[in-house]
């Protein structure tokens, strides 16, 4: 006999600081608007605080993928806001 799961019966679990995740995420979101329309140098430090958030939530959810994608945006945003002042 083949079971099927209904939606109904999943159980959603919420992971905790979810209000930080939301903040990073609009964050990301006014960044990438900001380089669709060529808004620079704002956009690279909007970036690097929205990508700063996630790394942060990454580290308080223990979750090594959202940590390392993280990182390394941070760090590329970082280089880059580096390069405007040399």
């Amino acid at each position: 006999m083949l079971l099927i799961k209904s939606m109904n019966d999943t159980q959603i679990v919420r992971k905790p600081y979810q209000a930080l995740a939301w903040i990073g995420t609009i964050g990301l979101i006014i960044g990438a608007s900001m380089t669709a329309f060529n808004i620079y140098p704002m956009n690279v430090w909007v970036m690097i605080v929205a990508n700063g958030v996630w790394l942060w939530c990454g580290y308080l959810w223990k979750e090594p993928s959202v940590i390392g994608l993280n990182f390394a945006m941070t760090a590329i945003y970082i280089i880059g806001a580096i390069k405007l002042f040399v």
